[in-house]
């Protein structure tokens, strides 16, 4: 399946950590999916219906994102009830007419900073890193 090639490689080329992996087909449908790679490098997700929904988006052409969030075992810092915030690297790629394009840190953040209702920028949550993303192929 198309969709599980291009999660795996998304999860594959991560930093190490535990992975959430969000899918969104606009307008505004969205699944989350707790995303590892087990001992033999096969993907395994906390939620399968994710790839069925991702593999639905696809076959219809419906311009869709993939969103990677990726826990860290590194504390950025620690709240005011001495819990560790860990930080986490965000990752994300518009797939639209069979193309996966990349998001670069900088788009990632301009996406990540931006009140959904008001369109209003809103400041970075501590603790996330957003990076440039890696170039995913999906495959017939």
């Amino acid at each position: 399946m198309r969709a599980r090639s291009l999660l795996k490689n998304a999860v594959l080329f991560a930093a190490p950590g535990v992975h959430v992996l969000t899918v969104t087909g606009f307008p505004d449908r969205s699944v989350n999916s707790l995303a590892a790679l087990d001992h033999r490098g096969e993907l395994v997700l906390d939620n399968p219906e994710v790839e069925r929904f991702l593999d639905e988006l696809l076959h219809e052409g419906t311009m869709v994102s993939l969103v990677l969030h990726s826990l860290t075992d590194e504390v950025a810092f620690t709240d005011s009830e001495g819990s560790d915030v860990l930080i986490k690297h965000v990752y994300g790629w518009f797939i639209e007419d069979g193309t996966v394009s990349p998001v670069r840190a900088a788009e990632a953040f301009d996406l990540g900073c931006v009140d959904p209702d008001a369109g209003e920028p809103i400041p970075p949550e501590p603790g996330i890193h957003y990076e440039d993303a890696w170039p995913l192929v999906l495959q017939d």
